[in-house]
C-alpha cells in the first residue's frame, strides 16, 4: 500500500505551540500552513484515494451514523481527510483533531484499472481497454496515468457539475463571498484497491472538486457539503442525475461525547 505523507514546512507541532505566541502570529502560522496544502492539491488528492481506496478492509465512503474518522488517516497532524458518499445522503458523527484542516471532495471521480469478465487469450484481444489477458483468462484494464488524466480532465471540463455548496455551523463558506474556494486538480497516481474485484491499480487517478477548510477550534461543529451532476436531459437535479449530500458532526479536539 502506497501511503505517501504530505511534506510541508509546517509541522503539527508549530501549530500546537501556537498558544505560546501572539494570536497574530498563530494565525499567521495557520494561514500559512492552509497555503501550503493548497499548493499541494494534486498531494492532496492522492491521499484521498489512500483514505478511500487503500485498504480493502475499510470503505469509510460507504460509512453512516457513529464512525472513527481518525482510522487510516494517511498524513495524520497535517490534514483529516473525510469522504462523500456513494450518492444521496449520509450523515456521520465523529472526533477529528482540533486546528487541522480538512479535505474532502464535494464531487469527484476515480479511474481505476481492473479486471473486467471479458474472457481472452491473448493480449490482442483486450485492445479495446488498452489492457492485457490474466493468468485467469479475463482483460485487465490498462489505461495509462496520461489516459485516465485526459479522460477525468475532459469528463469535469464539461461542466456536468452543478449546485456545489460547502457549510460550516449553518453557514454557507461556498459559494461565498471571502469564502473557501473549490480546487479543481487530478490527484498524484496512488495504489488503491478496486471494491468490487480486488484489483490492486498503483496508478490510480482521482479528479473532482475539493475543499480545503481551515482547522477548528475545539468544540461541536457541523460540516455538510453537497453537489450534483446534470442529468441527460442536461438540468441539474434530473431524475437521472447523481446527487451527493453529506453531514459530518464534528467532535473537534474531542472534548465532547
Amino acid at each position: 500500500m502506497n501511503k505517501r505523507l504530505l511534506l510541508v514546512p509546517l509541522a503539527a507541532g508549530a501549530i500546537a505551540a501556537a498558544p505560546l505566541v501572539s494570536a497574530e502570529a498563530s494565525a499567521w502560522l495557520r494561514a500559512r500552513q492552509l497555503a501550503n496544502l493548497q499548493s499541494n492539491a494534486g498531494r492532496l488528492a492522492s491521499l484521498w484515494i489512500t483514505y478511500a481506496l487503500g485498504d480493502p478492509s475499510f470503505n469509510p465512503t460507504a460509512e453512516t451514523g457513529a464512525v472513527d474518522c481518525l482510522q487510516n488517516q494517511p498524513a495524520p497532524g497535517q490534514v483529516t481527510i473525510l469522504t462523500g458518499s456513494f450518492g444521496g445522503a449520509a450523515t456521520r458523527s465523529c472526533s477529528v483533531p482540533a486546528r487541522t484542516p480538512l479535505f474532502f471532495p464535494v464531487v469527484n471521480d476515480i479511474f481505476i484499472n481492473s479486471t473486467t469478465d471479458v474472457p481472452c487469450t491473448a493480449d490482442a484481444e483486450c485492445a479495446f481497454v488498452a489492457g492485457t489477458c490474466n493468468a485467469e483468462g479475463l482483460c485487465d484494464t490498462g489505461y495509462s496515468v496520461e489516459d485516465k488524466v485526459e479522460i477525468l480532465e475532459q469528463y469535469f471540463a464539461v461542466d456536468d457539475q452543478c449546485a456545489l455548496r460547502v457549510w460550516l455551523d449553518g453557514a454557507q463558506i461556498y459559494p461565498a463571498v471571502d469564502g473557501i474556494p473549490l480546487l479543481r486538480t487530478p490527484s498524484e497516481p496512488t495504489t488503491a484497491v478496486n471494491p468490487s474485484s480486488g484489483f490492486v491499480d498503483h496508478e490510480t487517478i482521482a479528479s473532482g472538486h475539493w475543499a480545503l477548510v481551515p482547522g477548528l477550534d475545539r468544540g461541536l461543529h457541523s460540516l455538510r457539503f453537497a453537489g450534483q451532476w446534470r442529468g441527460s436531459d442536461g438540468q441539474c437535479g434530473s431524475p437521472d442525475g447523481f446527487t451527493v449530500d453529506v453531514t459530518y458532526d464534528l467532535d473537534v479536539g474531542g472534548a465532547h461525547h
